[in-house]
């Protein structure tokens, strides 16, 4: 049964855990009985004790109805049943020999095993059957009950009984123990797994909470505030007493502004898309050429005030496996980041290369740069934004969608970067054919 861990808190997860263990305890010791069950029935055989051979034999069947009620689902039935037929034959083989023999010792490792195997509410079960093996063991110890004429063994035969069974019940008892550590052993390492995945998935929760508090904020602000700024411009171009200098002004910030607010809206819907899952993962075959065509593309949309010069390489021959839709959106961020952090005047470079099995897009800039903790909070999952270098506002959304996109291609964002020498963002994808 596979271990959830968010099903509950550390407490639920404990008592799972101490479940799951005494319930591997029980069928070890289940069949640890079954086990010797068979070696003092092969030893009672050759040594001719019938009555002895005939009680041991039918512990097999005994130790079979537990299994079967165990599979079954009955599983505390099974403990009580391994308990109890375990109980009465110990009871029995002692009564049916001499004290000497000493087949109480066989009490001990049964004492350890029923309080193993009951956990949680088993307990007061659990606690129930000690009782009643402790009530058995001193009756058996204290009065001189038997069953039937006792045998009458000479010194050798009981030396031999009294180290069989001294050794069979040691021999239990260090297996219980061996079984107890290996397996808490197993449970610390899963645990400690699980707290791992737990953490893990607490950061991933974290940053998927900035980002839809990100979100919200790009909602009441990014979005609000560019169209009350065209509402307020549409009003100035319905002015008759606006110039004709002043009309073309206000026509570029629309242009631009507009520009912006598609890019932003574009963003909040691929995000949303792929937050619930509905983005999937369409592969096509893909020539870098068609990368290329779509950075023109994307180029040709932004502003020209700021004078970039942009400069990109020829694609070479290099084909790849790809979703062109995430391929696209991904390319459109890269430049559009890359644009809001240069200066007027700087150059943006989009360049693509065979690299070995893989075809490599690299995007870089003159632009301000980023220090090693804005880089590491871009890697993490937070979605966090500053002003261009012309007062460009942003959303922070971006290059998390080139991060979650690259991930849906097995593949990672790589960025190198120093604060006031530019930045350089790099990805690689599959290559087909390669030779």
């Amino acid at each position: 049964m596979p271990f959830d861990s968010t099903s509950g808190t550390p407490d639920r997860m404990m008592r799972l855990l101490l479940k799951r263990k005494s319930e591997q305890i029980h069928l070890a010791l289940l069949a640890t009985v079954a086990a010797f069950a068979c070696v003092y029935t092969l030893a009672n055989y050759y040594t001719g004790n019938t009555n002895h051979m005939l009680a041991t034999m039918s512990v097999l069947p005994s130790a079979g109805v537990a299994f079967f009620l165990h599979r079954i689902g009955y599983r505390i039935t099974s403990k009580v049943w391994n308990v109890v037929h375990s109980l009465f034959y110990i009871a029995l083989l002692q009564l049916m020999a001499p004290r000497e023999t000493l087949i109480v010792v066989f009490f001990l490792p049964l004492f350890i095993g029923t309080l193993i195997i009951f956990q949680g509410r088993q307990r007061k079960i659990g606690y129930g059957l000690l009782l009643l093996s402790l009530a058995v063991f001193a009756t058996l110890i204290t009065t001189e009950y038997s069953i039937g004429e006792l045998p009458a063994l000479s010194s050798e035969a009981l030396k031999l009984e009294w180290m069989l069974n001294i050794g069979g019940a040691s021999l239990i008892c260090i297996l219980e123990i061996f079984f107890i550590v290996r397996i808490n052993d197993l449970f610390q390492r899963r645990l400690v797994e699980q707290t791992q995945e737990m953490q893990e998935s607490n950061r991933t929760l974290r940053a998927t909470l900035d980002t839809r508090d990100k979100l919200l904020s790009v909602i009441s602000h990014d979005l609000r505030s560019p169209i009350s700024v065209l509402s307020l411009a549409l009003d100035a171009l319905a002015d008759s007493s606006t110039s004709e200098s002043q009309r073309e002004i206000i026509l570029n910030d629309i242009r631009k502004r507009t520009s912006s607010t598609l890019g932003l809206i574009d963003n909040l819907l691929l995000w949303a898309r792929a937050q619930k899952g509905v983005l999937s993962y369409e592969e096509h075959r893909m020539a870098l050429t068609e990368l290329g065509e779509m950075a023109d593309r994307h180029i040709s949309l932004l502003p020209s005030e700021k004078k970039i010069e942009f400069i990109r390489d020829p694609a070479p021959t290099c084909n790849v496996n790809a979703d062109r839709n995430m391929i696209d959106a991904i390319i459109r961020n890269l430049i559009s980041n890359a644009f809001k952090f240069t200066p007027p005047g700087g150059t943006v470079r989009i360049r693509f290369a065979p690299n070995g099995n893989a075809c490599r897009v690299v995007v870089s800039d003159t632009g301000k740069g980023l220090d090693p903790y804005e880089i590491e909070r871009i890697r993490s999952g937070h979605a966090f934004t500053t002003k261009g270098t012309s007062k460009e506002s942003g959303h922070g959304l971006g290059l998390q969608l080139v991060r979650g996109f690259l991930h849906a291609h097995n593949t990672e964002l790589l960025i190198q970067s120093k604060p006031g020498t530019g930045s350089e963002f790099a990805f690689e994808l599959q290559r087909i054919n390669p030779n």
